[in-house]
């Protein structure tokens, strides 16, 4: 797992990644190296950036080690849709957006029902 050294690996999982048009939220998981405090603060600062841009989005996040002892990936069926640098935050985040705008697309042509939460991406 985590092929970037040092980059968070983001998943989206949950009804909206299932092709549900009724979701509420966007589940998303956020994988880091280690228990450390750097990694640890690293996600976190994942998360607060992509909550202030995607305030739909519930996150959870795992290092790789628990997500291992939970298998959460296969157990939720989440989907790869990138990872995160320190270095690149911005634009690995518009690179996931862009990857979560396009399963939005595959799953419906109409964004009414999107019309509430026309800020998330």
């Amino acid at each position: 797992m985590i092929e970037h050294q040092n980059c968070i690996e983001v998943y989206g999982f949950g009804s909206f990644f299932k092709g549900n048009c009724a979701y509420r939220d966007i589940d998303l998981l956020l994988i880091h190296e280690k228990l450390s405090l750097v990694s640890c603060n690293s996600a976190i600062d994942c998360k607060n950036k992509i909550q202030s841009l995607l305030p739909i989005a519930h996150i959870t996040m795992l290092s790789v080690e628990e997500e291992k002892s939970f298998s959460f990936i296969s157990k939720s069926h989440s989907i790869y849709l990138g990872h995160i640098c320190k270095s690149r935050l911005q634009r690995d985040i518009e690179s996931i957006f862009s990857v979560i705008r396009v399963q939005k697309e595959a799953y419906s042509k109409s964004t009414e029902h999107l019309s509430d939460h026309s800020n998330f991406v």
